[in-house]
């Protein structure tokens, strides 16, 4: 069950440090994808209903291909960039 290690701010998402306590992300099983828009990457899209329909596009087709779907923590928050097999 990921809830029991994943924590959520604004910034960091899971309690793991990738070298003692390591991820999803360490073992190859987890990416984040994010948008870049005139060379910016963004990582905030508080506000961004275009960015968060373009997100779910691709989790929808990312579960098509067999990946997890939309992480979405407990106080409804959703972990939009993080893709996971």
């Amino acid at each position: 069950d990921w809830s029991s290690d994943v924590c959520s701010s604004d910034l960091i998402v899971t309690n793991c440090d990738g070298y003692e306590k390591k991820g999803n992300h360490q073992f190859g099983t987890a990416v984040d994808k994010y948008f870049v828009e005139d060379g910016v990457i963004i990582y905030d899209i508080t506000g961004r209903e275009d960015l968060k329909e373009k997100y779910i596009k691709w989790h929808n087709r990312a579960v098509e291909l067999g990946l997890k779907p939309l992480i979405i923590f407990k106080s409804g928050k959703a972990d939009y960039p993080h893709f996971e097999g």
